[in-house]
């Protein structure tokens, strides 16, 4: 994609502190795409777009050159939540489980970079979406 034109971003969870951890961040084919044309690693809580536990994430972002703009735009609150998903809750169900969805915040700052994207590489698509179905926007 880098080498191409293309636009793209992979998630994953923030590298820790802890030099025993295991994160995709350190390995060294991560290392080298990072150093691509377009390639650059964003950070983000993903409290601040809804996710119920602080949840630090990086972004390899490849080109999409709104997206810092989108995803400051995008949060749903500025405060960080303290609460922590780990172990299970009264009913034994792991904590984690809910962290498995993005945060509908994330996924609306992200989805508006792409569009952002897309729009101005094809300048035939077009922003204006008009106004959606209520139904459409409930489900």
């Amino acid at each position: 994609m880098a080498l191409h034109g293309g636009s793209g971003l992979l998630e994953h969870p923030k590298d820790s502190e802890d030099d025993n951890a295991v994160s995709i961040w350190r390995l060294p084919a991560s290392r080298l795409i990072i150093q691509l044309p377009g390639m650059r690693q964003v950070h983000v809580a993903q409290g601040l777009f809804g996710a119920p536990s602080p949840k630090p994430t990086t972004l390899l972002a490849l080109r999409l050159p709104t997206v810092e703009k989108d995803l400051h735009s995008g949060m749903l609150t500025t405060m960080l939540p303290h609460n922590v998903s780990a172990g299970r809750d009264e009913y034994g169900r792991f904590r984690t489980a809910p962290l498995k969805e993005y945060p509908s915040g994330l996924c609306s700052s992200v989805a508006k970079a792409f569009c952002t994207d897309f729009c101005k590489s094809n300048p035939n698509v077009s922003m204006d979406w008009g106004v959606l179905p209520s139904a459409f926007l409930s489900q």
